[in-house]
């Protein structure tokens, strides 16, 4: 009786730590080249992209991270709002730099993507519907 639950205890266990691990360790986020690298490949997909305006677009979003990470350094515990609004103005003129690269037909295709994820951005904001 002692061997069959002592058996089944440690399958249990096997199955959690499996599970745990299959799931990234708690969802683990990306690192910020992951990120970056992803932005990449989402752009070049969906603006079709040549290789030359993606190793540009690399470069812009390297100085835009390192651009976020001294706001997000200095405005740490302060007030949330002015951090906020200096998001969304580093996102505008981004999305300017980036639309500067881009042909009219890529640039149709940038203002369509755009529009999409600020439509997911409300739909994540809004409260369910009961």
């Amino acid at each position: 009786m002692f061997r069959k639950i002592a058996m089944f205890s440690l399958v249990l266990f096997i199955l959690s730590v499996v599970s745990v691990y299959a799931q990234g360790f708690g969802g683990q986020r990306m690192t910020p080249e992951e990120r970056m690298n992803a932005q990449i490949k989402t752009y070049t997909e969906k603006l079709t992209l040549t290789k030359d305006q993606a190793a540009k677009l690399k470069d812009i979003l390297t100085k835009n991270n390192e651009e976020m990470a001294k706001v997000r350094e200095q405005m740490q515990g302060g007030d949330r709002q002015a951090m906020m609004e200096a998001m969304q103005k580093n996102r505008t003129e981004l999305n300017k730099k980036i639309e500067a690269l881009l042909d009219a037909k890529q640039k149709e295709a940038f203002a369509k993507y755009l529009k999409e994820q600020e439509e997911m951005r409300a739909q994540r904001q809004r409260p369910p519907q009961q």
